[in-house]
């Protein structure tokens, strides 16, 4: 059933039952996905920028670039003051997010359920949303032990995991297979409570 249903038009055609059956064969098989390697696999730069310009020395202090320094060096802007930090501004880009879903007992607790995090923006957003919100995350993970591709190799050649993501940045997790125990749980109990 898995390899012979793959439109988005025939899985609409399956009944509950197929596709509560459809669901257990699809998670069976994404259990046995190397998802680090998948996941290092996607970061690999697909052309290799460096080959395409040549080496050269960092722009002078204060410019971040050599047309900076070109621009205010060799042109007009020459008699313009470089980053005026009285014209600083401040600015918020807006944006929404719909959680997975949200807990019955406490609508400030939203469940995402996640296989990995694909860069550090996405992950950053649940920080965002969290600290501006008051909004409490669970993240439900799919497997145990997925590092997070974009996160540097250590000195001892780990890679931050996303357990260790949420445990670092305050989020509660479980995995897809302890779901329902977690909920049941008196950690869940509490974080109800307090959220």
């Amino acid at each position: 059933m898995l390899g012979e249903i793959t439109t988005k038009e025939q899985i609409n055609e399956l009944t509950h039952m197929q596709h509560l059956e459809y669901s257990e064969l699809a998670i069976a098989h994404l259990h046995d996905v190397d998802w680090n390697g998948y996941n290092k696999a996607k970061q690999q730069p697909r052309v290799s920028d460096s080959d395409n310009f040549l080496k050269i020395a960092p722009a002078p202090a204060p410019y971040r670039s050599w047309p900076e320094f070109h621009m205010f060096n060799n042109t007009l802007l020459k008699n313009a003051k470089y980053e005026p930090i009285e014209h600083k501004v401040e600015y918020s880009i807006k944006h929404t997010h719909q959680p997975d879903a949200v807990s019955n007992l406490n609508k400030r607790i939203f469940f995402e359920i996640k296989g990995c995090f694909r860069d550090i923006a996405e992950a950053m957003k649940y920080i965002h949303i969290a600290e501006q919100l008051g909004i409490t995350f669970v993240f439900i993970l799919q497997e145990e032990g997925i590092h997070l591709p974009w996160c540097k190799v250590r000195k001892d050649g780990s890679t931050r995991t996303i357990e260790e993501w949420c445990e670092v940045n305050g989020f509660y997790y479980c995995y897809t297979h302890a779901f329902d125990e977690f909920v049941q749980g008196d950690a869940y109990k509490r974080l109800v409570a307090t959220a």
